[in-house]
């Protein structure tokens, strides 16, 4: 594959790029799941990905596949290609990097224990990590353990063919602690790219440990709260990328002379209380929605129903490809 990878970055340059560079990630995953501990499930998967960068009078275009299929790999290339020569040229751009006498490596990202343990060994660990947690607590555990091997490559038109290889287990331990009507809940969790760093004895027994000891925590009490609101100007700070509901302030969609900051700077203390009182659940969800809209330049709509006393009744969610309404509980 390595010689396709390089034709596949002078096809690039025939498609008229000026300079391509190609990424490619191969590699595999093995998780085995746990549930009321016990193991649920196990599985592996192949992890592949091949990503393009092209650039024609600096303007760049990527485009990625899943596939490593010659002719998938021939389609993002032209893609990324045909995406170059529709972008606007990026001013800060000068090069791609050229080939290293030596290329740099990171030691301490792949270990071949790892990659070379037997088949057995990680379900052995998840099981592992189950009798420690129920050596001395009385508990319920879920969770995953995990081991990664992956390599990723990088060629390109100005000469470089370079590849580091990564390895990692990973195991997380969700504990469940009971006692009467009273319940708890901790994790815990570890992720190393050395065998030997690796213990699922104390995933385990620590998750196991942590839910135990916050049983019988005070609860914290639901109610309302007061908010005090002094010296506004001062204490508001709000960054956003997401448009203002204009159910909440009546504003245009977001630009720096309409920030929530701005709007509320302009305001009295006893003005901003009287905005806020208005913001309620359908005044956020709707802020969610026009953000996103103005993000993905779509159209969704969000809408609700009341019946003759005020009262929400049906919400409708809109979207170019489909539609629901549902019933809102009593």
């Amino acid at each position: 594959m390595d010689e396709f990878y390089k034709k596949a970055v002078k096809y690039g340059l025939k498609k008229k790029a000026d300079q391509v560079e190609l990424f490619v990630l191969k590699g595999y995953t093995d998780v085995v799941q746990l549930e009321k501990n016990a193991i649920f499930a196990a599985e592996s998967k192949t992890i592949t990905g091949i990503g393009i960068r092209a650039y024609t009078k600096n303007g760049v275009g990527m485009a990625t596949t899943s596939s490593l299929d010659h002719s998938a790999i021939k389609g993002v290339v032209s893609k990324a290609v045909t995406l170059s020569k529709l972008s606007p040229p990026d001013d800060l751009f000068e090069s791609l990097p050229g080939p290293f006498d030596k290329y740099p490596k990171l030691d301490g990202l792949y270990d071949d224990a790892i990659e070379n343990m037997p088949d057995d060994d990680l379900p052995e660990m998840a099981i592992t990590a189950i009798d420690c947690a129920l050596e001395k607590h009385d508990v319920i555990v879920m969770g995953n353990f995990k081991r990664l091997i992956v390599s990723e490559s990088i060629y390109n038109s100005m000469g470089v063919e370079t590849s580091q290889s990564f390895s990692s287990l990973t195991g997380v331990i969700f504990a469940k602690a009971e006692k009467k009507d009273d319940i708890a809940t901790s994790w815990d969790y570890q992720k190393v790219r050395k065998m030997d760093e690796f213990s699922p004895e104390t995933i385990g027994s620590e998750a196991a440990k942590n839910a135990v000891s916050l049983l019988g925590s005070k609860k914290i009490k639901g109610g309302e709260l007061p908010v005090i609101l002094d010296n506004i100007k001062k204490i508001i700070s709000v960054k956003t990328v997401i448009p203002e509901p204009s159910s909440i302030f009546g504003s245009a969609p977001y630009s720096n002379n309409n920030s929530i900051k701005t709007q509320l700077s302009k305001l009295t203390s006893h003005e901003v209380r009287n905005k806020l009182k208005n913001i309620n659940i359908w005044n956020i969800a709707n802020a969610g929605i026009n953000g996103i809209n103005n993000i993905a330049e779509s159209n969704i709509k969000f809408n609700q129903k009341q019946d003759s006393k005020g009262k929400t009744k049906e919400i409708q969610l809109e979207t170019k490809y489909f539609a629901f309404n549902t019933p809102i509980k009593k």
